[in-house]
């Protein structure tokens, strides 16, 4: 089977989404549908907390950390990934994982791939 994108959404970079994290762990970013596969293009995080944070993004509840990073009370980091996107599997959660309690707020973009009919 093909992969087809939903081809309204490339000429804008995807779907927004803005999420606070404040508890330690997963916290569910996007859920696509069963057929459905998310691809990243944008990715920001930015911290509100006092202390040393650490935060990152995974697919599945016990996926691989990716785009890891430090954060102190004001600090942020952008990463914008068109031609370097990562995609979870069909079905697959994307998370956000906090390494304990604290508030960050995480935006993004995000494109959901299809399986062909």
């Amino acid at each position: 089977m093909t992969d087809q994108l939903m081809a309204p959404l490339r000429s804008r970079g995807g779907i927004p989404f803005c999420i606070d994290l404040t508890a330690s762990g997963n916290t569910v970013l996007v859920t696509p549908a069963a057929d459905g596969r998310i691809t990243l293009t944008y990715l920001e995080y930015s911290s509100g907390g006092a202390d040393l944070i650490t935060v990152a993004i995974r697919f599945g509840a016990a996926g691989a950390l990716y785009h890891k990073n430090y954060l102190k009370e004001g600090g942020m980091s952008l990463r914008n990934l068109i031609q370097a996107e990562i995609s979870g599997g069909y079905g697959e959660v994307l998370y956000g994982n906090l390494s304990a309690t604290g508030t960050v707020a995480i935006t993004g973009r995000y494109l959901i791939h299809t399986r062909g009919r």
